[in-house]
């Protein structure tokens, strides 16, 4: 019986750790690979929040190669587009390329997890903090 009981415990946790991302209001955070020299992260919004696809940016690749990340709103979105990344130092240069993309191209010199501010200017004022991490 102990054995049983061990075993179904084992699973239960296996099962759990494998659970996808999940944020406080119920929906799975995505999570996007960028494996290349630029990446695209999509921005839009839904009633009073921000989407941003993906949430989680992995950046992959050899270390020290510049990688371009571009933030696009959609054409005619009534917003204006800023990213701020927390902590980013050195490692970000960025800089807005009108109302609705901004570009920041990342040194991604060593492995690192990287918070970051989507800030939108328009009807409302509104913001979201995703994540890049440098793998």
């Amino acid at each position: 019986m102990a054995r049983r009981t061990l075993f179904v415990a084992v699973v239960c946790l296996s099962l759990v750790g494998c659970a996808p991302l999940q944020r406080s209001d119920g929906l799975v955070a995505s999570s996007g690979e960028c494996n290349g020299a630029a990446c695209q992260v999509d921005v839009s919004v839904s009633g009073s929040d921000i989407v941003v696809a993906p949430e989680y940016l992995i950046v992959n690749g050899p270390r020290n190669q510049v990688v371009n990340i571009i933030w696009r709103l959609p054409q005619g979105s009534p917003y204006s587009l800023k990213i701020e990344i927390i902590g980013g130092g050195d490692e970000f240069n960025c800089s807005a390329e009108g109302p609705r993309q901004f570009k920041c191209n990342n040194r991604h010199t060593g492995a690192k997890v990287y918070k970051y501010w989507v800030k939108l200017d328009g009807p409302n004022h509104l913001e979201k903090d995703p994540y890049i991490v440098n793998d």
